[in-house]
């Protein structure tokens, strides 16, 4: 009895001891099935937000592009605009050269004051108009030229004095009577010689050619 009571105890302590190393054994498979669906579904959101953020920079690039086209398109319009407006206020090169020395004496160098819009002078207009929060164009507006002249007056005005005494004595030069021109004593003439009498012909007589001399 004590025998078959020793077999029974040792029997069930091995079932007991299989028992707890299936329900271990379980237990690791279930731990490793849920690791593995852990990584599984962080591998799954890792994707699907690589995605998310390549549509989304995608999407930020393409707007972008298009705001940057729109700028540009937008800028090009304005710009076509300014220009038609300069073109309508009819600068003569008085005009041009008053700009030009306007923008020069307030700090934008345009390097001289030809009256041509070379790219220096539409630099330094752009220049100004930024700096004065107008649209950069680097074309004048009648108004915008009217704040430029008037911001520059002094400087201006100087300009205009200057080139009206120039034209004053361009005017009294072309007025003035010119300048005697020294002229070469006239050389002698030679008095002019009779011409050469003719001989007489042997068949006249000496009567007859004294008369022909006389």
């Amino acid at each position: 009895k004590a025998a078959v009571e020793a077999q029974q105890k040792a029997a069930a302590e091995a079932q007991q001891k299989r028992d707890a190393e299936a329900h271990q054994r379980a237990k690791a498979e279930a731990q490793q099935k849920a690791e593995a669906d852990a990584r599984q579904k962080a591998a799954t959101e890792a994707q699907q937000k690589a995605a998310a953020e390549a549509e989304a920079t995608q999407r930020a690039e393409t707007e972008a592009r298009q705001k940057a086209d729109a700028d540009v398109a937008s800028q090009a319009a304005r710009q076509k605009a300014a220009e038609a407006d300069e073109t309508a206020l009819r600068l003569i090169r008085a005009d041009r050269q008053r700009i030009q020395v306007a923008l020069t004496a307030i700090g934008f160098d345009t390097r001289g004051a030809d009256g041509v819009f070379g790219p220096r002078s539409r630099e330094m207009i752009s220049a100004w108009q930024q700096a004065r929060k107008f649209s950069a164009t680097g074309f004048l507006t009648a108004a915008q030229q009217r704040a430029l002249l008037g911001e520059a007056a002094p400087a201006v005005a100087k300009f205009d004095d200057e080139q009206r005494k120039a034209a004053d004595e361009a005017r009294a030069r072309a007025a003035a009577p010119p300048p005697a021109a020294l002229t070469a004593p006239a050389a002698p003439t030679a008095p002019a010689t009779p011409p050469a009498a003719a001989a007489p012909s042997r068949s006249r007589d000496d009567k007859a050619y004294c008369a022909e001399l006389s």
